[in-house]
Protein backbone atom coordinates (compact mmCIF):
# COMPACT_ATOMS: atom_id res chain seq x y z
CA UNK A 1 0.00 0.00 0.00
CA UNK A 2 2.69 2.43 0.97
CA UNK A 3 4.75 1.64 -2.33
CA UNK A 4 6.44 4.79 -3.85
CA UNK A 5 5.78 6.77 -0.81
CA UNK A 6 9.32 8.32 -0.44
CA UNK A 7 9.55 9.81 -3.90
CA UNK A 8 5.61 10.75 -3.68
CA UNK A 9 6.89 12.70 -0.72
CA UNK A 10 9.98 13.75 -2.59
CA UNK A 11 7.68 15.69 -4.95
CA UNK A 12 7.59 18.25 -2.83
CA UNK A 13 10.58 19.57 -3.89
CA UNK A 14 9.38 20.31 -7.17
CA UNK A 15 7.01 22.86 -5.50
CA UNK A 16 9.52 24.37 -3.32
CA UNK A 17 11.56 24.80 -7.01
CA UNK A 18 8.32 25.98 -9.53
CA UNK A 19 6.85 28.71 -7.06
CA UNK A 20 9.38 30.58 -5.90
CA UNK A 21 10.95 30.87 -9.70
CA UNK A 22 7.48 31.69 -10.86
CA UNK A 23 6.82 34.46 -8.14
CA UNK A 24 10.67 35.96 -9.59
CA UNK A 25 9.97 35.41 -13.11
CA UNK A 26 6.84 37.35 -13.01
CA UNK A 27 8.26 40.04 -12.11
CA UNK A 28 11.07 40.11 -14.48
CA UNK A 29 10.80 42.79 -17.01
CA UNK A 30 12.27 40.41 -19.78
CA UNK A 31 8.90 38.01 -19.54
CA UNK A 32 6.95 41.28 -19.41
CA UNK A 33 7.20 42.47 -23.24
CA UNK A 34 3.52 43.50 -23.20
CA UNK A 35 3.20 45.09 -19.40
CA UNK A 36 -0.67 45.10 -18.31
CA UNK A 37 -2.49 48.65 -17.36
CA UNK A 38 -2.42 47.48 -14.16
CA UNK A 39 0.88 47.48 -12.55
CA UNK A 40 -0.06 45.36 -9.76
CA UNK A 41 -0.95 42.65 -12.03
CA UNK A 42 1.59 40.82 -14.85
CA UNK A 43 0.61 40.92 -18.41
CA UNK A 44 -1.24 37.90 -19.63
CA UNK A 45 1.77 37.19 -21.58
CA UNK A 46 4.36 37.42 -18.68
CA UNK A 47 2.38 35.21 -16.36
CA UNK A 48 2.57 32.25 -18.87
CA UNK A 49 5.87 32.77 -19.31
CA UNK A 50 6.58 33.19 -16.00
CA UNK A 51 4.39 29.91 -15.35
CA UNK A 52 5.80 27.66 -18.25
CA UNK A 53 9.61 29.08 -17.80
CA UNK A 54 9.02 27.55 -13.73
CA UNK A 55 7.70 24.48 -14.73
CA UNK A 56 10.06 23.09 -17.16
CA UNK A 57 12.87 24.02 -14.98
CA UNK A 58 11.41 22.45 -11.81
CA UNK A 59 10.18 19.31 -13.68
CA UNK A 60 13.73 19.21 -15.49
CA UNK A 61 15.51 19.61 -11.74
CA UNK A 62 12.57 17.20 -10.12
CA UNK A 63 11.55 14.47 -12.50
CA UNK A 64 13.70 11.31 -11.22
CA UNK A 65 11.48 10.81 -8.00
CA UNK A 66 8.47 10.38 -10.83
CA UNK A 67 10.54 7.74 -12.43
CA UNK A 68 11.64 5.96 -9.25
CA UNK A 69 7.95 6.78 -7.89
CA UNK A 70 6.34 5.03 -11.02
CA UNK A 71 8.81 2.10 -11.32
CA UNK A 72 8.28 1.08 -7.44
CA UNK A 73 4.22 1.40 -7.51
CA UNK A 74 4.26 -0.51 -10.95
CA UNK A 75 5.93 -3.39 -10.13
CA UNK A 76 3.75 -6.06 -8.92
CA UNK A 77 4.81 -9.63 -10.72
CA UNK A 78 7.61 -11.22 -9.79
CA UNK A 79 10.78 -11.70 -9.74
CA UNK A 80 10.70 -8.12 -8.45
CA UNK A 81 13.24 -5.65 -9.15
CA UNK A 82 12.90 -2.46 -7.26
CA UNK A 83 12.44 -2.95 -3.13
CA UNK A 84 13.72 0.67 -2.33
CA UNK A 85 14.18 4.23 -3.23
CA UNK A 86 17.87 4.05 -3.58
CA UNK A 87 17.92 0.50 -4.58
CA UNK A 88 15.77 1.57 -7.04
CA UNK A 89 17.68 4.55 -8.26
CA UNK A 90 21.18 2.38 -8.24
CA UNK A 91 19.38 -0.19 -10.43
CA UNK A 92 18.25 2.46 -13.07
CA UNK A 93 21.52 4.21 -12.94
CA UNK A 94 23.91 1.03 -13.26
CA UNK A 95 21.08 -0.34 -16.08
CA UNK A 96 19.84 2.70 -18.08
CA UNK A 97 22.24 5.60 -17.13
CA UNK A 98 20.84 9.29 -16.22
CA UNK A 99 18.63 8.98 -19.22
CA UNK A 100 16.71 6.36 -17.49
CA UNK A 101 16.10 8.86 -15.04
CA UNK A 102 14.28 11.30 -17.76
CA UNK A 103 12.83 8.57 -19.38
CA UNK A 104 8.93 10.24 -20.35
CA UNK A 105 10.00 13.53 -19.07
CA UNK A 106 8.97 15.43 -21.95
CA UNK A 107 5.58 13.71 -22.68
CA UNK A 108 4.61 14.40 -18.88
CA UNK A 109 6.17 18.34 -19.75
CA UNK A 110 3.38 18.07 -22.84
CA UNK A 111 0.57 17.55 -20.07
CA UNK A 112 1.65 19.57 -17.05
CA UNK A 113 3.42 22.80 -18.42
CA UNK A 114 0.24 23.74 -20.36
CA UNK A 115 -1.95 22.76 -17.11
CA UNK A 116 0.75 25.14 -14.91
CA UNK A 117 -0.02 27.98 -17.08
CA UNK A 118 -4.32 27.58 -17.15
CA UNK A 119 -3.59 26.87 -13.44
CA UNK A 120 -1.48 30.07 -12.47
CA UNK A 121 -3.29 32.49 -15.31
CA UNK A 122 -6.46 31.41 -13.65
CA UNK A 123 -5.35 32.05 -10.31
CA UNK A 124 -3.99 35.54 -10.98
CA UNK A 125 -6.63 36.62 -12.80
CA UNK A 126 -8.91 35.50 -10.22
CA UNK A 127 -6.71 37.10 -7.33
CA UNK A 128 -7.24 40.74 -8.95
CA UNK A 129 -10.46 40.02 -9.03
CA UNK A 130 -11.17 39.53 -6.00
CA UNK A 131 -8.68 42.49 -4.34
CA UNK A 132 -10.52 44.85 -6.95
CA UNK A 133 -13.99 43.90 -5.59
CA UNK A 134 -12.90 43.46 -1.57
CA UNK A 135 -10.46 46.19 -2.24
CA UNK A 136 -11.76 48.60 -5.12
CA UNK A 137 -9.75 52.07 -3.50
CA UNK A 138 -6.15 50.42 -3.21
Amino acid sequence: MYKGLGPSLMGISHVAVQFPLYERFKKTPLLNPWPSDDPDVPSTVNLVLASTLSKLIASSATYPHEVLRTRLQNETTPPKKYFTLFGTFRTIWREEGYRGLYKGMGTNLVRTVPASAVTLLSYETLMALMRRTLYPHH
